[in-house]
């Protein structure tokens, strides 16, 4: 009869099994190739890190502090494993100040913040490999010195390059300087636009040619996301949206977090702008709520998709955005959800379809992570991030890189949620992870005994009145009875996970199969459930179990190492 039973049962577990849901899988990077590439100073990386996939080089730019306290600025170039030739575009200074360059045809053409003896000069620099060929400082239609310069962004395309830069200038207050000019330096259009006194705008302009002649200039104000549309006859300012940048309940306007609130964009083949941007809202119970937002805009139609990305209620922020070696968009950030701010990536298409179903993580280290940028190249996609260090806050990161491999490395570890390439053993995380299952499990079965007394107290009436003699003449069948009832009565409990597969109702399978299992070990210890105790302890080794399974898929995302 016990054959029989378990056969029923285990028919019945087929019938309400459903396909396994792959697809809840964040996948994870190949943690076998891994390597600290530099330490930096600065907020810019790795914004500034860029693959070349015409080259296949990487390229990167960035501060680094010596150890007397003094800063060089180091431009890269490089394969994507590491090698780079390194060269030194400006040693041994007192202090960091602003640059942008851009790579075109062969040439390195560097806008940056000369700093005079009492004003500043905005300095256009040209190199070819690491050889200076020209050098022209950019004063031929600046009436005041500037006392400081706060942003710059350089854009190029064919014989032109679009110049932007935003400072304060000596009895004039705050302006913004657009210029157009040839390679060679000649000027072809200039504005300078005065600037209301603290209007709260957020450094890191992104400029793009518009492919008309003209260019896009795209930054954040205080509470906007605006788009300067300028060419040789006019200029168009577009609010794109609104995007408060307060952090916090009682939070005011900042630019601290100079990254995070800044957009980032790349621009396709058709000129057509993608955007991301950390956009913030209030939940109306005292919590902000922080997501990643996108927007795609063309030349001729402007605004053409607008929508959040991240969909998390908590905080999701740093967003990247890059193109891949398919035309598709690899838009990464760092959110809350595991914790910690942990790295994730989705990948788009041009027309702003997300194509992935879960975001896919990137970083397992329970560490402060920052400003993930993703880049795929020959069917693999290379991340790289800041990570927190003990010793200063974002100040001085390790940039670091991993590889994955699209579908993700497979081992028989990551079945369970273990990740076989961190830090931690595998049988150690494996056990961490059931110790903490089994605490969680120990914790439901004591806040769910009431259904236990109620099944017992139900068992006692019917054995008063003379039914239980008769029911348990098949004691199995009647125990997967008790469960099933149990099932029924006892608040469902949901499985989530973003580090191991759950297949669609995986709560009726473990909960039928344990109880097979609790039938087969009352079967096997000779206490068949024919008796008010046996059935008392069946029911609490089905229940304890059933909860560690339950709980063990949510402990492997909360605790994966």
């Amino acid at each position: 009869m016990l054959k029989k039973t378990i056969l029923i049962s285990t028919l019945m577990v087929l019938f309400l099994s459903q396909p396994t849901n792959a697809e809840q899988t964040t996948h994870r990077f190949d943690w076998s190739v891994e390597e600290v590439i530099n330490s930096v100073y600065g907020h810019q990386l790795p914004a500034n890190v860029d693959w070349d996939y015409k080259e296949k080089v990487l390229y990167n730019h960035w501060w680094e502090k010596n150890e007397d306290d003094t800063y060089n600025y180091i431009i890269s170039r490089g394969q994507i494993d590491g090698n780079e030739d390194k060269f030194e575009l400006f040693s041994d200074q007192e202090d960091t100040f602003i640059i942008d360059l851009m790579r075109h045809q062969g040439k390195k053409y560097i806008l940056w913040a000369n700093e005079k003896e009492d004003y500043i000069l905005p300095t256009l620099s040209v190199y070819q490999g690491n050889n200076k060929i020209s050098e022209i400082e950019l004063d031929e239609k600046i009436d005041n010195d500037f006392n400081s310069i706060r942003d710059m962004a350089i854009g190029a395309e064919e014989d032109f390059l679009y110049l932007a830069y935003r400072g304060r200038q000596r009895a004039v207050g705050d302006v913004e300087v657009i210029e157009k000019r040839k390679t060679d330096g000649e000027l072809i259009f200039h504005y300078t636009v005065e600037l209301p006194p603290n209007q709260g705008v957020i450094p890191n302009m992104e400029i793009y040619p518009d492919g008309e002649g003209g260019a896009f200039i795209l930054y954040k104000r205080e509470h906007l996301i605006e788009l300067l549309r300028v060419n040789d006859s006019s200029m168009q300012f577009e609010q794109l949206d609104t995007a408060a940048h307060r952090m916090g309940f009682y939070g005011t306007n900042t630019d601290y977090v100079v990254n995070d609130i800044a957009p980032q964009v790349v621009q396709d083949s058709d000129k057509n702008l993608h955007i991301v941007y950390t956009y913030c809202t209030y939940d109306g119970f005292g919590d902000d709520i922080i997501d990643v937002k996108y927007i795609k805009y063309s030349y001729s139609q402007g605004i053409e998709k607008k929508k959040v990305l991240s969909n998390e209620k908590g905080i999701s922020r740093f967003p990247t955005i890059t193109m891949s070696d398919d035309n598709n968009l690899v838009v990464s950030w760092t959110d809350d959800r595991f914790e910690n701010y942990e790295a994730v990536y989705i990948k788009m298409n041009k027309d702003g379809d997300i194509l992935t179903s879960t975001p896919r993580r990137i970083t397992w280290e329970r560490e402060y992570s920052k400003l993930p940028k993703v880049f795929y190249v020959d069917g693999y996609a290379h991340a790289f991030w800041y990570r927190q260090c003990p010793d200063s806050s974002f100040v001085i990161h390790n940039t670091m890189y991993k590889n994955d491999k699209d579908p993700a490395p497979y081992s028989k570890w990551m079945a369970v949620g273990v990740n076989p390439y961190g830090r931690g053993g595998t049988v150690s995380q494996f056990g961490f992870f059931m110790l903490i299952s089994s605490f969680r499990g120990l914790v439901f079965l004591f806040t769910n005994s009431i259904y236990i007394l109620l099944i017992m107290l139900s068992m006692a009436i019917f054995n008063k009145v003379g039914l239980l003699y008769y029911l348990t003449q098949q004691p199995y069948a009647f125990f997967i009875l008790i469960i099933l009832g149990l099932m029924i009565l006892m608040p469902p409990m949901e499985v989530t996970s973003t580090t191991m597969s759950v297949s669609d109702g995986m709560e009726m399978r473990a909960g039928i199969s344990m109880a097979l299992l609790t039938a087969l070990f009352l079967h096997k210890i000779k206490r068949p459930p024919s008796t008010s105790l046996n059935i008392f302890i069946g029911i609490v080794i089905w229940m304890f179990v059933t909860a560690i399974i339950l709980h063990y898929p949510g402990v492997a995302t909360e605790y994966a190492i």
